[in-house]
């Protein structure tokens, strides 16, 4: 490992700079190798070997400021991010990539890559569909249209390519603390960037087991209105839109970037001679709150992400909450 850092402190320690570039290679990574078929492990059978190997490329910066103003009150602000390129350098054994469900893992690609069809929008009319590659006799105005990668007149599995990444390589975040007479303050907040989501199953199909649609399916490709950018394709059942739903397609990729407070501190140190009547060197009470709602989601579908940060597993249909946790914190 590669590792090329710099510390920085000015104007009396109420400056802190810390900075790292880095290259890590990690080998040795779990992976599954092809087994012949004659063998009869079915997928989930074959075992794993450690065979992988990737390498990450990044850049870390920090900086605080610390202060005091007057004689009681005291603060310190701060930013942090960090940029990550990763890369894949091997699956074991000559395999060049292997594709699962949504993603493909592949020598000289990221961790994370999202495989399947650019869609260019939605076909306008029933002359749009005539004049473009085929796609399948089920292919209407109003469902999305998938681009002709290879040029060969026919959209078929040829024509998939990486069309996003659902990794975080760019985080960032900023803090800030502060302290009067024992009242204490501490805000820490949290974002990513250069990252997508891909919206599938309730999250974008209408009549999705048996539910009805969606407030955001109303800005749709209709007759009335043949936009072929509109939000979303014709309505159709999931099991009539196939074409559309079933398909892994860029259409369904949104900008997955937001930022978000993650939780609020509050407290109080009782003063010296209060601890010391308790028996006690310090005496303190806090209450923080963990904030799981995003405070800005850069995202065209709000309402759908909003409230459900990348990194945290909610239950569909549930709504996340605030969960606030008071401690006291004691030396004796």
């Amino acid at each position: 490992m590669l590792d090329i850092g710099l510390d920085i402190n000015l104007f009396g320690n109420r400056v802190s700079i810390v900075t790292d570039y880095y290259v890590k290679n990690t080998e040795g990574i779990l992976t599954q190798l092809p087994v012949l078929r004659t063998y009869g492990f079915p997928d989930s059978g074959i075992p794993y070997v450690n065979a992988a190997e990737t390498r990450n490329r990044g850049f870390e910066f920090a900086v605080n400021y610390s202060d005091r103003i007057g004689e009681h009150f005291r603060f310190t602000v701060g930013g942090n991010l960090s940029t990550i390129d990763n890369e894949i350098l091997s699956l074991g054994q000559g395999v060049q990539e292997r594709i699962s469900s949504y993603w493909i893992e592949r020598v000289g690609g990221s961790v994370g890559d999202f495989y399947g069809y650019k869609a260019d929008g939605l076909f306008r009319d029933a002359a749009d569909v005539e004049n473009h590659a085929y796609q399948s006799a089920a292919t209407a105005p109003g469902d999305i249209k998938y681009r002709d990668i290879n040029g060969d007149g026919v959209i078929n599995e040829e024509d998939r390519t990486v069309i996003g990444n659902d990794v975080p390589w760019f985080n960032y975040g900023f803090n800030l603390s502060a302290e009067y007479k024992g009242i204490s303050l501490e805000v820490l907040t949290y974002g990513v960037g250069n990252v997508k989501t891909y919206l599938a199953n309730e999250a974008s199909f209408p009549f999705f087991n048996g539910a009805g649609v969606k407030e955001e399916l109303k800005n749709r490709w209709t007759t009335e209105n043949p936009d072929p950018d509109a939000d979303f394709p014709r309505l159709l059942l999931s099991q009539d839109g196939t074409q559309n739903y079933n398909n892994i397609s860029s259409f369904w990729l949104f900008n997955g970037a937001y930022f978000r407070v993650r939780s609020i501190t509050l407290g109080y140190t009782f003063p010296e001679e209060i601890s010391k009547k308790l028996g006690m060197k310090m005496l303190r009470v806090y209450g923080t709150s963990i904030i799981r709602s995003l405070l800005w989601p850069i995202n065209a579908w709000q309402i759908t992400i909003r409230n459900y940060p990348p990194e945290e597993v909610d239950i569909p249909g549930s709504k996340p909450f605030p969960r606030i946790q008071f401690q006291i914190l004691t030396s004796y």
